[in-house]
């Protein structure tokens, strides 16, 4: 077969394929809304391609209550080979469209967050580069003063971030990671000196390194534990750091304490700093995120090749 015709032809089945698409997404979101969203299409679009999937096969693939969705027992029984079946059809059509040269080099611009550019993230966007040497990615460092990482301004195509901050329900997203939070403090602190973990509860009796450059309250609220002060803790010590260097220099000349994720942690090793175990504080969860009222197509692109390697974690 031609090249020209594969293309055709395999343009044609993906169309067919967009029901099994559909279904694979409600299974894994166990959410019309979220799925949609995944999707890229409307929740009523995307009922009725699972009306028409159910009626076409003959089943009834979810039963659906107030409290969401649940696969039936013939749902369950499709969902392994549908999964296996849609992988197949994309790396088809990836490999005909790269070898007929009908894939064009639009450049993928990702904004990310100085704490978000972890080894997860740069494995998966190195992965995705060799997979895809046909599109030039641009990655674009944003600072604190915009935790979005110039997804709310419509700079990127997509952005690795760490929520919450304001403006996220505008956003999709869908998790890479979940890191522990560890403590900043400078080395002969008697945080560090301890020698073990630290609970929340103790390091907000601490005073917290603020930077100035953190306008975003929600952003604010999560770093500097601002939910667990009362007015027993002392007052921030506000800082004016432009620069990552500038905010661990202030850290490690003893001016205040911060927190940090452990995925980043070892990137940021430097003489007179410590980082110790945060016990009682939940992880902080690093996600690719983008606008779906936004979105360019190589930003869908690299959407579902994400989405195909963490299916389970989209999220609204």
């Amino acid at each position: 077969m031609a090249l020209t015709g594969m293309r055709r032809w395999l343009t044609l089945l993906v169309m067919e394929l967009r029901l099994l698409r559909a279904y694979v997404a409600v299974a894994e979101e166990k959410h019309f809304g979220r799925a949609a969203a995944r999707l890229f299409i409307t929740p009523p679009s995307l009922s009725q391609q699972i009306k028409t999937l159910e009626k076409s096969l003959g089943v009834r693939l979810f039963d659906r209550d107030p409290r969401g969705v649940r696969l039936t027992r013939a749902g369950e029984a499709l969902l392994e080979q549908a999964r296996a079946t849609l992988e197949q059809a994309d790396r088809l059509e990836e490999m005909a469209a790269m070898q007929a040269g009908s894939v064009t080099a639009e450049p993928l611009v990702v904004g990310f967050l100085l704490f978000s550019l972890t080894a997860v993230s740069r494995g998966l966007l190195a992965e995705y580069g060799r997979v895809h040497p046909e599109v030039v990615i641009h990655v674009r460092q944003y600072e604190w003063d915009d935790p979005s990482a110039g997804l709310l301004s419509g700079a990127v195509d997509v952005a690795l971030v760490r929520p919450p901050f304001r403006g996220a329900e505008r956003l999709r997203s869908v998790e890479l990671d979940r890191d522990p939070l560890l403590a900043l403090v400078p080395a002969d602190h008697p945080i560090a000196l301890d020698g073990g973990p630290v609970r929340a509860g103790r390091l907000v009796r601490e005073p917290f390194l603020e930077v100035t450059l953190v306008n975003d309250p929600v952003f604010a609220a999560a770093w500097y534990l601002h939910d667990l002060r009362d007015d027993q803790c002392p007052a921030p010590v506000m800082s004016r750091a432009t620069t990552s260097e500038e905010w661990l220099a202030e850290v490690s000349l003893g001016r205040g304490v911060d927190v940090v994720p452990e995925s980043v942690a070892q990137d940021y090793v430097r003489p007179g700093l410590a980082f110790v175990p945060i016990e009682d504080l939940p992880p902080s969860r690093l996600v690719l995120a983008w606008d779906p009222g936004r979105i360019s197509e190589a930003g869908r692109r690299f959407v579902r090749y994400v989405q195909r390697r963490s299916p389970a974690d989209s999220r609204e």
